[in-house]
């Protein structure tokens, strides 16, 4: 219920005639479906007290939204050989890895699977208003989410190494 609630305050609350949420949007006007389903992924246990992925598989979609995202962003800036992005406009190489990556998911990590689905689902019907798959994939916000959280997943393992191993050397 907070959800919905904090959702019709963003949409409706006004400053400077703009709502919070046209604000929220000129960071980025539209995010991809990877930020889109790494939010649902953190919601949901609020919603519905219940996780979607388990933590290894978060951590591991997050380690993917970092690589891919960090490999696009370079190749766009000029700093790769050549441009990634550019592939992601018409039937290329980009395509063929997110097949292979997709068929792989499916026997390494069905869950996955379900997202890398979603991903050429989404962008063969055009529910985006880019032309581009990686667009669909990754975008800043992304980017940012999944390196804040895989810090923390860092952080939380480095304390309980700590722990584990203070107990160790005590005993």
């Amino acid at each position: 219920m907070v959800i919905f609630i904090l959702s019709a305050i963003i949409s409706f609350a006004s400053i400077f005639n703009l709502s919070l949420a046209e604000y929220i949007l000129s960071f980025n006007p539209n995010f991809s479906i990877g930020s889109l389903t790494l939010i649902i992924i953190l919601l949901m246990p609020y919603v519905v007290n219940h996780t979607i992925l388990e933590e290894k598989y978060v951590i591991l979609f997050c380690l993917w939204n970092v690589l891919s995202s960090l490999i696009l962003f370079l190749s766009c800036l000029g700093l790769l050989p050549f441009d990634l992005y550019a592939w992601g406009y018409a039937f290329s190489p980009g395509f063929l890895i997110m097949a292979v990556i997709t068929v792989s998911l499916v026997w390494a990590a069905p869950p996955l699977a379900i997202i890398f689905l979603a991903y050429m689902v989404a962008f063969d019907l055009k529910i985006l208003p880019s032309d581009n798959l990686f667009d669909y994939i990754t975008d800043g916000f992304l980017f940012l989410l999944s390196a804040a959280m895989l810090t923390g997943a860092a952080v939380r393992w480095r304390r309980s190494e700590g722990r584990g191993a203070g107990k160790s050397i005590s005993a």
